[in-house]
């Protein structure tokens, strides 16, 4: 699925911000890069590896990919998604970090420009294959208000695929967050183009103190829905490190990795159990998935959340100092633990246990020295 290159194009504000996609195999006949219809007759996309790291201001993108060619050699071109949703101009792209490899050696790439097609939400619409040559003067251009792009620039290299072997690529970059969006996307489905399945697609996210996922990732069709589309297994390599895996599978055109963070505001840092700044788990029962993507520091404080709730007062300064702010906070002196409802005890039960199997696990990771 993955492969190529790099940058990340900004949605407009009103959109989420694509991570890019994976590797597709591409055909150049007409001068126009475009996905080759169908798929590869012999080279197959053995498995793939993406990491995406989220920080504060932005994030990076580690893919790996590993594939066989069980005919004779090939050399073909190999694009990854220059894709976004809003307007591609120049000032439109992120100028990102970008790295690629070939067998782990440095490899070359362009940018080549694919097909697109600009419309509004009125009847005007607009096929170009040069985005460089729009003229932004054009007055019909001019009056878009809300300009949307299903075209695509493509950062094309040659690669040579060795017959009855394997070959191996890796791309590496950093991009930019959009303006306060909630989450990001990667977009897999490009990798329908090789032969047959992928056999085992491995998406790692990595996590921080200060940056986390709001809520568990989920692999959907692009800009159409965002419940899940694929079955996938998940296990928790490290406090901050989760992965989820799908195995044997033939992605279509549309689909995505989608991820959920708090990097949409920054200045209210919002925890995963509030919804517009309110506890959104008061007398409501809390999974295990849910519990799974948070940090031994948030499962603290999501603990005492309910205590909270009922108006405990603290005497922890980190528990006081987190707990004051939120408007949902009203201490009282005559709190007592039996004000939880059952089913809140059943949660901090549930939250506890999670406590201590997370605690086991970094603990394991530390003492191998492999701590994430």
């Amino acid at each position: 699925m993955k492969l190529l290159l790099i940058p990340l194009i900004f949605l407009l504000c009103s959109n989420p911000c694509s991570t890019y996609a994976n590797e597709a195999l591409l055909n150049d006949s007409s001068g126009v890069p475009r996905l080759i219809e169908g798929e590869s007759k012999n080279i197959r996309m053995v498995s793939e590896r993406v990491i995406i790291e989220l920080g504060r201001t932005n994030y990076t993108v580690d893919a790996s990919f590993e594939f066989t060619n069980d005919g004779d050699t090939i050399t073909a071109l190999v694009g990854f998604p220059d894709y976004g949703y809003g307007f591609i101009g120049k000032e439109a792209r992120a100028n990102n970090i970008f790295e690629t490899w070939v067998n782990g050696k440095p490899s070359a790439f362009i940018n080549k420009t694919g097909i697109m097609t600009i419309s509004s939400n009125t009847d005007f619409v607009k096929t170009v294959t040069n985005h460089d040559s729009l003229d932004e003067a054009d007055s019909s251009l001019q009056s878009l208000r809300a300009i949307r792009d299903n075209g695509t620039r493509y950062l094309v290299k040659k690669v040579t695929f060795p017959g009855r072997t394997t070959t191996t690529t890796r791309v590496r970059y950093t991009a930019v967050y959009s303006s306060r969006l909630g989450y990001i996307e990667y977009l897999y489905g490009t990798g329908g183009t090789w032969k047959g399945t992928i056999g085992r697609a491995v998406f790692v996210v990595r996590t921080s103190p200060d940056v986390w996922m709001s809520a568990v990732p989920r692999f959907s069709t692009f800009r159409r829905n965002f419940n899940n589309t694929r079955k996938f297994t998940r296990q928790r390599t490290g406090e901050f490190e989760h992965e989820f895996i799908l195995t044997d599978i033939k992605p279509l055109g549309g689909e995505v990795f989608r991820v959920w963070g708090n990097w949409e505001g920054f200045d209210k840092q919002e925890q995963p159990w509030e919804f517009y700044s309110d506890f959104d788990f008061a007398d409501k029962p809390v999974n295990d998935d849910f519990l799974d993507i948070l940090s031994l520091a948030q499962l603290r404080l999501f603990h005492n959340a309910f205590y909270a709730y009922h108006g405990k007062k603290f005497t922890a300064p980190d528990l006081n100092a987190y707990f004051k702010d939120k408007n949902w906070y009203k201490p009282r002196d005559d709190y007592r633990d039996t004000d939880l409802t059952d089913i809140e005890r059943e949660n901090v039960r549930k939250i506890a246990a999670k406590e201590e199997w997370l605690n086991k696990l970094v603990e394991s990771k530390q003492n191998s020295g492999s701590l994430k």
